[in-house]
């Protein structure tokens, strides 16, 4: 879940000073919890540190969701994470959606939709490359274009990038440091632009 942390990591930064503490611990916890709901789904590793770490971090981030309807909306990957945990492929894009959660605090809702669409067109760029499936490659660059073009049109060139990876054929490697490289360039643009 290399690309979890990516997309977690820029989420960070494009929040990181709009953060109050409970925001910036429910931010931090759920990380951890990824870690651990993957230890439960996939390793059958079953403890009890496991499971209090993505219960602390779901009352942490349930607690914020009083005050935040995009943070109460992250009920729907997760429940899709859940119910597609013995179908590792689209387990991975759902879990991804979720690690988003810190761009869910910045108060500007622009803002929040387009890295949450610029993220999980980058889990499905990365899905098609990983599979060899170009149908998940363009519905990730179809689905940003289409709403980085209704939302904010100056973002529209960072479709380009997504299609990158697909035209110089990277490997899975490289395509981890590529992805992170544009989540954090596009991260920054939406703070110089916001």
């Amino acid at each position: 879940m290399h690309g979890a942390t990516s997309i977690w990591l820029s989420a960070v930064l494009v929040s990181a000073f709009r953060l109050n503490t409970l925001e910036f611990l429910a931010s931090v916890s759920l990380i951890f919890a990824i870690a651990s709901g993957h230890n439960i789904i996939f390793k059958g590793n079953k403890s009890r540190i496991d499971y209090a770490v993505v219960l602390i971090s779901a009352a942490l981030a349930g607690i914020t969701a009083l005050d935040n309807p995009f943070v109460a909306m992250y009920a729907i990957p997760l429940a899709l994470s859940v119910a597609f945990r013995k179908d590792f492929r689209k387990y991975v894009i759902f879990a991804s959606v979720l690690t988003t959660l810190p761009a869910a605090y910045i108060a500007d809702p622009k803002t929040v939709i387009l890295f949450i669409s610029f993220a999980f067109a980058s889990v499905l760029v990365a899905d098609s490359r990983i599979y060899s499936d170009r149908r998940t490659l363009i519905a990730g660059i179809a689905l940003f274009s289409l709403i980085s073009a209704l939302v904010n049109y100056r973002l529209v060139p960072f479709t380009f990038l997504l299609a990158i990876p697909e035209v110089l054929d990277f490997k899975t490697k490289t395509l981890g440091l590529y992805l992170l490289a544009i989540l954090l360039g596009f991260s920054a643009a939406l703070i110089f632009m916001g």
